[in-house]
């Protein structure tokens, strides 16, 4: 008997966390209340042009700045400083109007931590406070009863605690590959990540997003920028734009073959590691995910999932919402940190390997979304899924080629490492395949940086000349000619990109070599994974026994 689903999605915090600007005119505070547990992760900080975290005691609030978190210690350390008045809104407002100007949005950017210590000290102090003595979270979000979009922190009867704050400070402080806003006609719209996961030039792979918010017309505007602490580069950008009917819908596989559809089927069954249900999770873009979390197996997870038979020739494939979860941000951020003041020889010898090399690396720890089908000869891979970021869904096509149904329907399943990902929705489609010369490729005709500078050269062709983004803050705004537009035409639109980009991470101390020698193995980040979760949920206490008796393959735990 299947077990029922023990929050789906328990810590599919993700999305529902990220601080998004748009034009909504009312704000809500998201409430978690903090309890206190054993927790661990990198210390690194976030700018506050970008996010502002501020610390409300009974008698101050500041602005805490160069924050971060010994999670080993369960400290918060940071400077405080006076808050600026763009962040005045809900400070003054609070208990009276939940409204704010479009001019002012700084609001929606703000995580307030609220404490009942007396005297944390003066502007300019260096404070370090317990963890314990953050007694409430608030996220301020968009209110979705009286504009936008407003999610939910945890489901309904958990208790996430200090995961929250953990997925918090993940959001804060993530590294990311280059963010994608389109013009819809008044402001730019982020619609995702480009090339994500590829971190040195060997990995610089070809990438295609869809950009589902771009106002069509005569003239297109993209903006490609860099927010967090990397260097960008970027090879390409081209659009890919297609003319549909108003009842169809188009998507992309990973290699840019794009299909259009109208007929989906949800599936009948579904259930991780055939215990826990996840049917419900799976059938909306709810933002109510499987995080592929089930701490009582193998530190790899599979989803099973079934669909009748649809009872037609036509070519069928699987549509995918999903994205990383930045609980495997987390897991690389403390592989990385392990190496210490030595983190930079690593990455030089990771430059002087193939892409190939590192690629095998990351299928033999489970960071790829393995799909499969199952067949009369028994499971056949449909395709490994390379990572595309936990900033927002993505809808991924996986035409299931080759791929004969049984009588009973297809049986699908998708293997990944504890806690990697996150499958929003999956459903069965019928597809038409959209031949090439029927899809328009535009090439931007401008491209300005934040500064006025042409950068338009290294865009125009996937010549291995990247236009360059090396700071936070660096922007490129493209415009695109489409010359053909029919404003009674309906259209979808997808940005053809590659490139690559370079975290930019310092760490002190030793390099811990027998911790890190364990990842030589195969399988051995997803068992990381799952000691950490068990470590900090404490769902249970960590021990030479898994819960089913099986031997868990423990890793040397660090100072």
């Amino acid at each position: 008997m299947n077990k029922r689903a023990k929050v789906p999605g328990m810590l599919s915090i993700g999305l529902s966390l990220i601080l998004l600007t748009n034009s909504c005119y009312y704000y809500k505070p998201v409430t978690q209340p903090v309890s206190s547990y054993s927790f661990d992760s990198s210390e690194k900080g976030a700018k506050l042009e970008y996010r502002a975290l501020i610390l409300r005691s009974p008698q101050k609030v500041y602005l805490l700045t160069n924050f971060s978190f010994d999670l080993n210690e369960e400290k918060l350390r940071g400077t405080l400083a006076e808050v600026p008045r763009e962040h005045f809104t809900y400070l003054t407002n609070q208990g009276q109007s939940d409204r704010y100007k479009i001019a002012n949005d700084a609001v929606l950017q703000e995580v307030h931590l609220y404490t009942d210590l007396a005297d944390l000290g003066s502007i300019g102090d260096r404070v370090e406070i317990s963890i314990s003595d953050i007694n409430k979270l608030e996220v301020i979000e968009k209110n979705k009863g009286k504009s936008a979009a407003v999610t939910i922190l945890a489901a309904a009867g958990v208790t996430v605690g200090i995961l929250a704050v953990i997925m918090v400070i993940l959001i804060l402080t993530k590294s990311s590959c280059p963010f994608i806003s389109v013009y819809d006609g008044e402001k730019y719209v982020l619609q995702g990540e480009t090339f994500g996961g590829a971190i040195i030039p060997a990995l610089a792979r070809e990438d295609f997003l869809p950009l589902p918010d771009l106002s069509m017309g005569k003239d297109l505007k993209l903006m490609i920028s860099n927010e967090l602490k990397e260097r960008q580069y970027t090879d390409m950008a081209d659009l890919m734009v297609v003319a549909h009917n108003p009842d169809e819908r188009v998507f992309s596989d990973p290699f840019g073959n794009l299909f259009k559809s109208n007929t989906f089927y949800k599936p009948t069954h579904a259930s991780i590691n055939q215990e826990v249900d996840m049917l419900f999770p799976l059938s909306e873009v709810d933002n109510i995910a499987c995080t592929f979390n089930d701490d009582q197996n193998d530190s790899v997870n599979e989803l099973y999932v079934h669909f009748d038979h649809p009872d037609t020739k036509k070519q069928h494939g699987l549509l995918l919402s999903v994205k990383n979860n930045y609980w495997l941000e987390y897991m690389i951020a403390e592989f990385y940190r392990a190496f210490g003041k030595k983190y930079s020889k690593f990455v030089a010898k990771q430059q002087k390997k193939s892409g190939d090399e590192i690629l095998e690396w990351m299928d033999q720890q489970e960071m790829m979304l393995t799909v499969e089908a199952k067949t009369e000869r028994g499971w056949k891979e449909v395709q490994k899924i390379k990572t595309i970021g936990p900033l927002m869904n993505r809808e991924v096509l996986l035409p299931l080629e080759d791929i004969a149904f049984l009588d009973e329907g297809l049986e699908v399943r998708l293997r990944t490492g504890f806690m990697f990902w996150e499958l929003d929705k999956i459903t069965l489609t019928e597809l038409a395949p959209i031949a090439t010369e029927k899809i328009e490729m535009i090439k931007p005709t401008s491209a300005i940086d934040e500064k006025d500078q042409d950068v338009l050269s290294p865009l125009l062709e996937n010549d291995g000349i990247f236009m360059e983004q090396p700071e936070v803050g660096n922007r490129a705004y493209l415009t695109y000619r489409f010359e053909n537009y029919n404003p009674n035409q309906t259209y979808s639109a997808f940005l053809h990109s590659r490139g690559f980009y370079e975290p930019i991470r310092e760490f002190k101390g030793k390099a811990d070599r027998k911790f890190l020698t364990q990842f030589r193995k195969d399988g051995m980040l997803p068992a990381f994974s799952l000691q950490r979760y068990l470590e900090i949920s404490q769902s249970q206490y960590l021990t030479d026994q898994s819960p089913k008796g099986k031997p868990l393959r423990l890793l040397k735990k660090r100072n």
